[in-house]
């Protein structure tokens, strides 16, 4: 029996990246301005909880006018 794929609860800055469609470089710019998603330190790494960052991108969205 299979068991279902295991999403991830948090992505680093490469796969948080393609998941909002910039560039790393792009993404640390956000970051740097105070503007970017949530992120949680662990130990020396960063990363983005997943539904935050899907929150984060909801709530920038721009409504048509």
């Amino acid at each position: 029996m299979n068991a279902p794929p295991i999403e991830p609860l948090a992505v680093g800055v490469n796969e948080a990246a393609k998941l909002i469609s910039v560039s790393p470089r792009t993404l640390w710019e956000i970051l740097k301005r105070g503007d970017g998603p949530p992120t949680v330190k662990i130990m020396r790494r960063i990363v983005f909880p997943v539904r935050e960052l899907q929150d984060w991108l909801t709530r920038r969205a721009e409504v048509p006018k």
